[in-house]
């Protein structure tokens, strides 16, 4: 595993998203309630941003067409056979890091 570090974990806010290009890598970063989430942010269906998705719970939904992903598997909630990417986050420093 090769963790980035992508950004500090003040830079997000609890129950919010940030929009993460790192290494020409389009991310999703998730703060559900101080734990922290990445996904790719690119919406399988329209190409939506998750990043810019509303949060609700464990959940985003694609600002597009309000396809749902559950933010901790990346599973699409209206056709389960659908998944965005997950990707492992560890915490160091009060630095968030990504394992691409």
């Amino acid at each position: 595993m090769v963790f980035i570090e992508v950004c500090s974990r003040y830079e997000i806010d609890k129950d919010s998203s940030k929009f993460i290009n790192i290494n020409n890598k389009e991310l999703a970063l998730f703060n559900i309630d101080n734990e922290f989430f990445a996904v790719d942010n690119t919406c399988p269906h329209q190409g939506g941003s998750l990043s810019e998705g509303e949060i609700h719970q464990e959940e985003v939904t694609c600002p597009l067409h309000c396809w749902m992903f559950n933010i901790k598997s990346g599973q699409c909630l209206n056709i389960p056979s659908i998944k965005v990417k997950t990707y492992k986050i560890k915490v160091e420093n009060e630095k968030i890091l990504v394992d691409l």
